[in-house]
C-alpha cells in the first residue's frame, strides 16, 4: 500500500510538473512554442526575453500553482501511509521538477525547474528559501547572469537542508537530487559561461504582441 501511494504521489507530481507555464502561455497568446525562440528553453527567463513581462504572471501562476498542488497532494497521501509530511514535500518537489524538465506531453523538452524548486523552498522552510533567494539575487546581480544565480541557489539548497533538518537523511538525499537535476539542466549555460558566450540578462524593451484566441 505504501509503495502504491508513493507511486501515485510521484505520478500526480510528474503530470502536474508537465503543465509547463511558458509553453502553455506562449501557445495560448502567441500561437507558437516558446522553445522555437531565444535559447530554446521552456523557462521563465527565455519567455521573458522573447515576449517581455506582459504575460509573465500567468506563467508564474501556472508553475507556482502546480508545485503547490503537487506538494499538498503528496502530503495528503503520505499522511495516509504514515510517512512524514516533510518527506512528502521533498518527494513531490523532485517529481514536479522532473515533470517540468521532461514533460512527456511536450516531447520531454521542458524548462530547468528553477521556479518550481523556488516555490518548493518556501513550502519547506523560510530559512532555506531566504538563503537560496539571496544566493540567487547576489549571483545574478553581481555576475549579470541569471544562470549563475540559479546555480548558486541550487547549491545552497542541500546545504541549508542539512542545516535546518540535520536529522533527516532522506530530506538531504532528495534535496541533492533536486539540486543536481536543476544544475544538470543548466549544462548549456555552464558551457557558454566557460566559453564566454552566455547572454547577460537585460530588461526587454520591444516584445512580440500577443494575440487573443
Amino acid at each position: 500500500m505504501k509503495v502504491l501511494l508513493l507511486l501515485l504521489s510521484a505520478a500526480i507530481a510528474y503530470l502536474l510538473g508537465g503543465c509547463n507555464g511558458a509553453i502553455l502561455v506562449s501557445r495560448r497568446f502567441f500561437h507558437e512554442d516558446v522553445r522555437k525562440n531565444g535559447s530554446g528553453n521552456a523557462g521563465l527567463t527565455n519567455f521573458y526575453r522573447v515576449y517581455g513581462a506582459k504575460y509573465l504572471l500567468p506563467v508564474i501562476l501556472i508553475d507556482v500553482g502546480k508545485t503547490v498542488l503537487a506538494v499538498y497532494a503528496a502530503t495528503f497521501l503520505f499522511e495516509k501511509s504514515g510517512f512524514p509530511a516533510l518527506y512528502a514535500k521533498y518527494w513531490a518537489g523532485l517529481w514536479v521538477c522532473i515533470g517540468h524538465a521532461l514533460p512527456f506531453a511536450f516531447g520531454f523538452r521542458g524548462g530547468k525547474g528553477i521556479l518550481c524548486a523556488g516555490t518548493l523552498l518556501w513550502l519547506l522552510d523560510w530559512r532555506i528559501a531566504a538563503v537560496a533567494f539571496t544566493a540567487f539575487g547576489l549571483g545574478a546581480v553581481l555576475s549579470g547572469y541569471i544562470s549563475v544565480g540559479s546555480i548558486l541557489a541550487c547549491i545552497s539548497f542541500p546545504i541549508m537542508t542539512a542545516v535546518v533538518f540535520p536529522d533527516q537523511p532522506y530530506a538531504l538525499f532528495f534535496s541533492c537530487a533536486i539540486a543536481v537535476l536543476a544544475i544538470a539542466a543548466h549544462h548549456g549555460n555552464i558551457r557558454r559561461l566557460f566559453h564566454g558566450t552566455e547572454s547577460r540578462f537585460r530588461f526587454r524593451e520591444k516584445v512580440k504582441k500577443g494575440k487573443s484566441m
